[in-house]
C-alpha cells in the first residue's frame, strides 16, 4: 500500500550494486567536466575556483550514501509535575574544581544541563562567573571522561575493586604501614568530616593537600604572624586605595569572581559618592588587573622584595616602627607611602608572589597601616586553598623512600603539574597500593593500579564553605552518565 506517493516496502532498503555504480558514474562525470572545462589547470581564475567548490559539495553529497540513524522519542509513563518537555528547568548548585568556587544556576532542558550562570542570591559571587565555570558544563559531555573502573588499565567491576582495595588496606594497616590520601583543597565540611572518620580507622594515616596553583606562602605568613594558616578575605568595597604587586585579583588570583563586585562598587560614582577607589598596580607582565588600574608600573621579579622593603621602611619611619637595613628602590616611594598613611585603616596591599619573605613584608605593611581592622578580614577567611608546599615536598620524599605503602589520590594530576613529576611517578611505582580517583583522562590516569572514576560535579550531591560561616549546597542536575561514583561513596 502506498502513502503520499511512496511505497513503504521500498523505504529504508540498502542501495543495490547497480545504484552504487550509477553514483560512481555521476562522480566520474563531475571529474570529466572539471577536466574538460580546464578548471584543473594551473592558474585557475576565481570563477574556476567557485566552480570547483560547487562540484566538491555535489560530489560529497553523492558519495555520502549513509542515512541518519533512527532516533526515537518516548513519552513519560508518569511525567514528573516539574518537567515540561522543551521548557527549561533551573537548578541552584555550587561549582568547585579544587581551585575556583562559584555559586551557580544550571539551566537544563529535557534533563540535560546546557548553560551555567551565576546565582544572584549568592553573597560570594552574585551573578558573576568565570570562563572556567561557564565551560564546566561542556566537561560533563566530554568523551575523555573516565567511564568505568579499571584494574591495571583493564575494565573491572566496583565490587571487585572494593574487595581488593579493602583487603589490601587491611593488610597494610595491620603491618603499621603509612596510608596517604593526596587531594586538592577540599571546602566541603561534610567531606572533611568523612575523611577524618576514614583516617581514624587506620594506625598510620596522613592527609596531604596539594594545590597545582599554590598559595602556600600566604598561608604560612599568616600562620607565623597571626597563628592561623588562613587566606583573609579582602574587602575592596571598604578601601580607599589599593596597591597590588603581581596580584591579578580581577583575573586569576585567588577568587576574582568574589573580588570583582566589591572592587567595581568603589570604582563607580553612581549614587552621589565623591571618593573613588584609587588603584596602583606593579607587575612583571600584562594582566587584567593592571589594565584596570589608575597607575600601572612595570616591575622586574627581582625588584619586588626591594620595593616592598623600601616602602615598609618609609611607612615605619613616619609611624614610629622599626626600620630595617635595605636597598632603596630605584623610584622614590615617599608619595606612595604618604597616600597609604593618609588612608590608614582604609587601604589594602596585596602581592601575588608565592614567596614567604615577600608575604611577611606585606603583612608588616598592612599591620602598620591598621588594615586588619576593616579591610582585611582574618576571621571570615577564604577556604579556597589550603595546600602547604613543605608538606607536599615531605610527602614526595616519603613516597620515594618507600615509607608510603598505600597512596589514594583524588582530583590531582601531579604527573603533569608537580615541578618534578618524575619523582612522583617513581614514587608511585614503589607503593604497594595505588588508587586514583579522577573525573577525566589526564597524565596521572593509568599510573595507579586501581582507577576509580568519580562523578562530575553536576551529577553529585555536595556542600561547600568558601568563606568561613557561608555554607552552600550542591545538587545533581542529571543522573550519572557513566559507571562512576561520588568521591565520598568511595569511603
Amino acid at each position: 500500500m502506498e502513502k503520499n506517493g511512496q511505497n513503504p516496502d521500498k523505504l529504508d532498503k540498502p542501495a543495490s550494486g547497480y545504484d552504487k555504480m550509477k553514483e560512481m558514474d555521476k562522480h566520474n562525470q563531475l571529474l570529466d567536466e572539471l577536466e574538460s572545462g580546464g578548471v584543473l589547470r594551473q592558474g585557475t581564475s576565481r570563477r574556476d575556483f567557485l566552480k570547483v567548490l560547487g562540484f566538491s559539495f555535489a560530489s560529497a553529497a553523492v558519495l555520502a550514501s549513509c542515512k541518519r540513524p533512527v532516533q526515537q522519542a518516548l513519552p513519560y509513563v508518569i511525567q514528573p509535575p516539574e518537567v515540561t518537555p522543551g521548557k527549561s528547568l533551573y537548578y541552584a548548585t555550587s561549582f568547585f574544581d579544587g581551585h575556583e568556587y562559584g555559586s551557580i544556576l544550571v539551566k537544563t532542558r529535557d534533563g540535560r544541563p546546557i548553560k551555567i550562570e551565576g546565582n544572584d542570591l549568592s553573597l560570594f559571587n552574585r551573578e558573576g562567573t568565570t570562563a572556567r565555570v561557564q565551560a564546566s558544563v561542556l566537561s560533563l559531555y566530554d568523551d575523555a571522561r573516565l567511564k568505568h573502573p579499571a584494574i591495571d588499565n583493564n575494565q573491572a567491576s566496583w565490587s571487585e575493586i572494593d574487595e581488593k582495595v579493602i583487603s589490601e588496606l587491611g593488610k597494610i594497616n595491620a603491618e603499621g604501614g603509612e596510608i596517604v590520601l593526596l587531594t586538592s583543597s577540599i571546602i566541603s565540611p561534610s567531606t572533611v568530616k568523612l575523611i577524618g572518620e576514614f583516617g581514624a580507622g587506620f594506625k598510620n594515616f596522613k592527609w596531604v593537600k596539594y594545590d597545582a596553583v599554590s598559595y602556600s606562602s600566604l598561608l604560612e605568613a599568616n600562620s607565623l604572624c597571626f597563628g592561623r594558616p588562613v587566606i583573609p578575605d579582602y574587602n575592596f568595597q571598604k578601601a580607599d586605595i589599593v596597591v597590588s604587586i603581581n596580584a591579578d585579583f580581577l583575573g586569576a588570583w585567588l577568587s576574582p569572581v568574589h573580588f570583582i563586585p566589591a572592587y567595581v562598587s568603589r570604582r563607580k560614582l553612581n549614587n552621589g559618592e565623591k571618593n573613588m577607589l584609587r588603584h596602583i598596580h606593579f607587575e612583571s607582565g600584562m594582566s587584567l588587573t593592571g589594565a584596570n588600574a589608575d597607575i600601572r608600573k612595570r616591575l622586574k621579579p627581582s625588584e619586588e622584595r626591594i620595593l616592598l622593603l623600601d616602602l615598609y621602611n618609609k611607612i615605619a619611619q613616619k609611624k614610629g616602627g622599626e626600620v630595617f637595613p635595605a636597598t632603596v628602590y630605584k623610584e622614590d616611594l615617599s608619595d606612595l607611602a604618604d597616600k597609604l598613611i593618609a588612608s590608614e585603616g582604609r587601604s589594602i596591599l596585596v602581592s601575588g608572589t608565592n614567596n614567604l619573605g615577600i608575604q611577611l613584608i606585606v603583612n608588616g605593611i598592612n599591620y602598620l597601616l591598621g588594615n586588619y581592622e576593616k579591610c582585611i578580614d582574618l576571621n571570615n577567611n577564604l577556604n579556597i586553598a589550603s595546600g602547604i608546599d613543605s608538606q607536599t615536598e615531605s610527602f614526595v620524599n616519603d613516597l620515594n623512600s618507600g615509607k608510603v605503602k598505600a597512596l589514594l589520590m583524588y582530583n590531582v594530576n601531579p604527573a603533569f603539574d608537580y615541578p618534578d613529576s618524575q619523582r612522583i611517578l617513581s614514587g608511585i611505582k614503589n607503593t604497594r597500593l595505588t588508587v586514583n580517583m579522577a573525573v577525566t583522562l589526564n597524565e596521572t590516569v593509568g599510573k595507579a593500579k586501581y582507577e576509580c572514576p568519580v562523578n562530575h560535579y553536576l551529577e553529585s550531591w555536595d556542600d561547600a564553605e568558601p568563606v568561613q560561616g557561608q555554607l552552600s549546597l550542591s545538587q545533581p542536575c542529571i543522573n550519572p552518565l557513566f559507571n562512576t561514583r561520588c568521591f565520598r561513596i568511595h569511603y
